[in-house]
């Protein structure tokens, strides 16, 4: 993994958490989907050992909750399309677990 990369990862997920603490709108609705779209890079190249099954799965599961994640930015309008999208994203990292097409299909 590239040093530079998970600095920039952390680094954002910390001014997500500032922008949270200290109310701050414009740090927290711009780092909380930066900071999972790289979650999703992340995610993507750390998987070339996996099937593609598996690997599609999982990356849906991610692009669902991002966008649970920018809906429940907005609460009183996007709480029940985000928490859909959570839930399908469950389901996809669910069929990837059980699936055949894992990492961990010996057990």
């Amino acid at each position: 993994m590239n040093p530079l990369f998970l600095l920039i990862l952390i680094l954002s997920g910390g001014l997500y958490l500032a922008g949270h603490y200290l109310q701050k709108p414009v740090l927290k609705y711009t780092f909380k989907p930066f900071t999972t779209i790289l979650i999703l890079f992340f995610a993507f190249m750390q998987l070339p050992e996996v099937s593609v099954h598996y690997k599609v799965l999982i990356l849906i599961g991610l692009l669902l909750s991002l966008f649970g994640d920018v809906f429940l930015l907005w609460p009183e309008k996007g709480f029940v399309t985000g928490l859909v999208a959570f839930l399908m994203a469950h389901v996809a990292f669910i069929f990837a677990i059980i699936s055949n097409f894992g990492p961990y299909t010996d057990w």
